[in-house]
């Protein structure tokens, strides 16, 4: 059974770095030189993204006072996403696995399970359909925030949010 295992578990690690051998975004010019695509790496709120087929849009951010309060000193930030689907099979979006919040110090936020939310991202998106929701993190007042959003095991995108 340890065997199988761990044949099981080379075999997840050999697919992820074949996945990885080549950057996307990148064109051979004829003298051989590479260029990259215009590609931003850390978004702004407002602005839509795109990782392995699913559009990620940061819409807003807001305060809010939560149904119980947050840890001293801290507050519920949450973030207004909407995503789209722009692959062939349905998409899971789950809050936990997805989305992560790290301060200016890259420190990682916990997730604020007392905040009051407009929809949730944890959903699954149909090939072509768009789901909006919210999620939120329980941060510091003040200071930079970027939001990292991972939709399968491999590539991401970043949002400065605050």
């Amino acid at each position: 059974m340890k065997k199988l295992l761990a044949l099981f578990l080379c075999s997840v690690l050999a697919l992820g770095l074949a996945g990885c051998s080549e950057k996307e975004g990148e064109a051979q010019k004829g003298d051989g030189e590479t260029s990259q695509e215009e590609e931003k790496s850390v978004y702004a709120v407002g602005e839509t993204a795109e990782v392995d087929g699913i559009k990620i849009t940061v819409n807003s951010t807001r305060v809010d006072e939560g149904l119980l309060p947050a840890k001293d000193g801290k507050i519920h930030f949450v973030l207004d996403i909407t995503l789209e689907n722009t692959k062939d099979s349905e998409y899971s979006s789950s809050s936990l696995l997805c989305y992560e919040v790290k301060d200016g110090d890259g420190r990682k936020q916990s997730m604020s399970i007392t905040a009051n939310l407009n929809g949730t991202m944890d959903t699954k998106v149909a090939p072509g359909e768009k789901a909006t929701g919210e999620i939120a993190f329980e941060t510091d007042p003040e200071g930079a925030l970027t939001l990292t959003f991972t939709p399968a095991m491999g590539d991401s995108v970043q949002f400065n949010v605050r």
